[in-house]
């Protein structure tokens, strides 16, 4: 390892339990805001997965093992393709990028990028959906994190028909 990097991760490293739980506590409120629309019907479609929900299958395997930080990662459903694309084109603090754990939030398309490789069938095996959003989540402001997703899911078409 290069010196530069080295000193670079040290630097990093000092301060990752911080950024771990804004990242984790920003995640959860993320993630109970929009299965709040999803429960009540006001985004018809929207599917919420994260292990902090309780409505998650793993999560009272989660609650023992991660101890309230569920990490970073959620994904959405969003009825179809159309409407997953719809979403990621009218977020506008959050980028469309593959990486996951950066202090910003960013959002990705699997089937149509990190999971490209693989065939219809073992993408469904995997469990990546054409309609399937994963969001990473960072540090910004939750509020603002929120604020943009849900301008994001105003903007979706009404039906899911591809």
């Amino acid at each position: 390892m290069a010196p530069q990097t080295a000193f670079y991760m040290q630097i990093g490293v000092e301060t990752l339990d911080l950024r771990m739980d804004r990242i984790c506590s920003n995640a959860l409120r993320l993630a109970a805001h929009l299965d709040e629309l999803a429960s009540s019907g006001e985004v018809p479609e929207l599917q919420v997965r994260y292990p902090g929900l309780s409505s998650h299958e793993g999560h009272e395997l989660a609650k023992r093992q991660f101890k309230d930080r569920y990490g970073g990662i959620l994904t959405l459903r969003l009825g179809s393709r159309k409407r997953a694309f719809a979403m990621l084109d009218s977020l506008d603090l959050v980028s469309i990028v593959s990486n996951i754990g950066d202090a910003r939030t960013l959002a990705v398309h699997p089937a149509t990028t990190i999971a490209a490789h693989l065939d219809r069938a073992a993408q469904l095996a995997s469990g990546v959906y054409d309609d399937l959003v994963r969001v990473s989540v960072g540090i910004e402001d939750c509020e603002d994190l929120i604020t943009d997703f849900d301008q994001a899911l105003g903007k979706l078409p009404a039906e899911s028909e591809e």
